[in-house]
């Protein structure tokens, strides 16, 4: 090392003259000092109880009514035990960290809060439906959001009570995803939970507390049963199906949109307000047709 050393000073000697070297030197010397300094200063600073920021103990300043106590220690253990908050890149370690945590979706803002908090705007995957696997005589029950996505766990009975309605998607083939935040191998889970999220903006209508969609059976979606059938019928609380044709209008010019096919339904609904003696609303082609459950009912 010593014969390296005088060899590049042999050659540095024959480029600049002694004082010229001598102000090199002392630059790269005070140049290297000032970056080991501060290298321990920010090491320490990381280790400062005060600065130190714990997810253990994080605060949820407000959530949604749905949200349990299961779903919260779920999203904290994405985070690490314990960070600084003079962490380089801090926001977008908490960040890429809390978006590990299959019910996390996206992470709207954040903020450094000195001494030793981290303030952090989550949006949370929000269950849709719930989705019937039937795995030979054991069926399963997962959830799902507004993109069919799984969500964490699986129920071995359909709950019996939930924060909002809930509609279950049946009819599905194949197994669910291994893993939560995935997707279901059928694509008629996605469709089912599109069509879930336009029921739960419509619950709160006029229209269904007499007229309640239990069931979303996604059995014929595609037409893989039969072509010339509807491809997803509702089963509702007073044993009235609702044949909604098909789900993804904008695929199919033909087809009315949800709000449209609504609209319909509460016209049959205004029309047989018990629903009695009514067999199936059926919704084909822009027409509304109501078969009636005796030869005297009449349609409309």
């Amino acid at each position: 090392m010593k014969e390296f050393l005088a060899r590049a000073g042999e050659k540095l000697a024959q480029f600049f003259d002694r004082a010229t070297l001598i102000r090199i030197t002392t630059v790269v010397l005070l140049s290297i000092v000032s970056v080991m300094i501060f290298s321990r200063m920010q090491a320490r600073s990381q280790k400062i109880e005060r600065h130190m920021v714990r997810p253990q103990a994080f605060e949820v300043a407000a959530c949604p009514s749905w949200v349990n106590g299961q779903i919260v220690d779920s999203v904290r253990q994405s985070v690490p035990s314990s960070f600084s908050i003079f962490k380089p890149d801090l926001l977008d370690f908490v960040r890429m960290s809390l978006l590990d945590s299959p019910w996390v979706e996206d992470i709207t803002q954040g903020e450094r809060v000195y001494p030793d908090q981290v303030q952090v705007g989550v949006k949370l995957r929000k269950p849709i439906a719930l989705v019937r696997v039937d795995d030979r005589s054991n069926p399963r029950y997962y959830l799902v959001d507004r993109k069919g996505l799984r969500l964490p766990g699986y129920l071995t009975d359909p709950p019996e009570s939930f924060p909002y309605p809930l509609p279950m998607i049946i009819g599905v083939r194949g197994d669910a995803p291994d893993l939560p935040a995935h997707d279901f191998a059928d694509r008629a889970v996605a469709a089912g939970a599109s069509l879930a999220l336009d029921l739960y903006e419509w619950h709160n209508s006029s229209l269904f507390p007499r007229l309640h969609v239990l069931e979303i059976d996604v059995s014929n979606y595609d037409g893989r049963i039969d072509p010339s059938s509807s491809e997803v019928v509702l089963t509702t609380n007073v044993g009235v199906p609702v044949h909604w044709g098909r789900v993804n209008h904008s695929v199919h010019p033909h087809e009315l949109d949800p709000v449209q096919k609504v609209a319909m339904v509460r016209k049959a609904v205004q029309a047989f307000p018990s629903l009695q003696n009514v067999a199936a609303i059926k919704l084909h082609l822009g027409e509304l047709l109501v078969e009636p459950d005796e030869p005297s009912a009449s349609t409309g």
